[in-house]
């Protein structure tokens, strides 16, 4: 993964990360932005970091490829959370990385022990 040196760690490095696979990055930016107008929400710019992170990291594994449908699942899936659910430290239609942790905890964290029931 594309990695800048930090505070003792490497770190993202996204300039980087759309040199190396932005044509897909970008595809999936579009899908995000497809959903927000969808479901009209706005989401912060550290959420739209935190939801491409894991599909760099799947760029990276897969040498730059991945299916559309798996993205387009993904997205509305995190998205039918951000609307239904968000985080109480959200406002309005905006959501902020805290909704989007909390849309995967809610989608996708149901397996024992490493995650327990996802009712609050």
């Amino acid at each position: 993964m594309p990695t800048q040196t930090g505070v003792g760690r490497e770190m993202v490095d996204w300039q980087t990360a759309y040199s190396k696979h932005g044509p897909a990055l970008l595809k999936i930016e579009s899908v995000i932005a497809e959903q927000e107008t969808k479901y009209a929400l706005t989401l912060t710019p550290d959420a739209v970091e935190v939801l491409l992170l894991p599909f760099l990291v799947e760029l990276e594994r897969r040498n730059g490829q991945m299916e559309q449908e798996k993205i387009q699942h993904t997205v509305e899936r995190t998205f039918t959370e951000l609307k239904n659910d968000p985080d109480k430290r959200d406002s309005g239609t905006t959501r902020s990385v805290f909704s989007v942790i909390k849309a995967w905890w809610k989608g996708w964290c149901d397996i024992p022990p490493i995650c327990g029931p996802t009712d609050e």
